[in-house]
C-alpha cells in the first residue's frame, strides 16, 4: 500500500471513490493501531483490570489523579464570552448585539435539556485516558413555519412573506477516541 495516496490513481467512479476509501481508511488504522494499543493498556490501568489473578489490594493513585483533574478542569459550566472586534465607544448597536448573544449562548449551554456538559466531560475524560477528546456540532434543522407578507406603513417598508424555522438548534455529540480516524500525516493541515 503506498504511503501517498493520491486522488488521480483512482477512476472517477463510484467503484473508485470506494477503492480510494478502502485504502485511505486502511492507512488510517493502520497508522493508529499502536496508539489504540496503547490507550486500551492505559484504560485498563484506570479500571484496574489486571490480567493476574493477583487481587489484592492496591492504593488506585492514578484513578484518582485522572477524577481530580476532571473536577478541577470542569468544576463548573463554562461561559460564553462575546466581545466586539472594536471596542467603540459610540457604537451602542454592536455592544448591545453582543450582549445579546451572550446571554442567549450562556443560557443555551445552562439548559439542563442539552447535553453539552455530559458530552464535555465525556470528552475530557477520553483527552485524560487515551489522548484526544472530541465532540461534534451538528446542526437539526427543524421545520418550517410560512410567514405572512408585512403590508408598509409610513415609518416601515414592506415585508415579503417569507420561511421562519423555529425549532433549529445545534446538538453536540461527543466522539469516542477510536471511533474515529484521520489519514497519516505530521500536522493536521497536510490532511487529505
Amino acid at each position: 500500500m503506498p504511503e501517498t495516496i493520491s486522488k488521480q490513481s483512482f477512476p472517477d467512479t463510484p467503484a473508485g471513490w470506494a477503492a480510494r476509501w478502502a485504502v485511505e481508511i486502511a492507512a488510517a488504522r493502520k497508522e493508529a493501531t499502536s496508539w489504540w494499543e496503547k490507550a486500551e493498556k492505559i484504560i485498563k490501568r484506570y479500571l484496574d483490570e489486571r490480567e493476574s489473578d493477583d487481587k489484592e489490594s492496591k492504593l488506585g493513585l492514578f484513578h484518582a489523579d485522572v477524577d481530580m483533574m476532571a473536577a478541577l478542569l470542569l468544576s463548573k459550566t463554562p461561559q460564553v464570552d462575546v466581545s466586539r472586534r472594536f471596542a467603540d465607544s459610540n457604537d451602542d448597536v454592536a455592544r448591545v448585539a453582543s450582549e445579546m448573544l451572550e446571554r442567549m449562548l450562556n443560557t443555551d449551554i445552562e439548559k439542563g435539556s442539552d447535553n453539552a456538559e455530559e458530552a464535555a466531560k465525556e470528552a475530557q475524560q477520553d483527552h485524560a485516558l487515551a489522548g484526544l477528546g472530541n465532540n461534534r456540532l451538528r446542526y437539526e434543522m427543524g421545520d418550517t413555519e410560512k410567514v405572512a407578507e408585512v403590508p408598509a406603513t409610513e415609518l416601515a417598508p414592506a415585508v415579503p412573506a417569507t420561511e421562519k424555522r423555529p425549532n433549529e438548534r445545534v446538538a453536540i455529540d461527543h466522539v469516542y477516541w477510536k471511533d474515529q480516524l484521520w489519514s497519516p500525516c505530521r500536522k493536521f493541515t497536510d490532511l487529505r
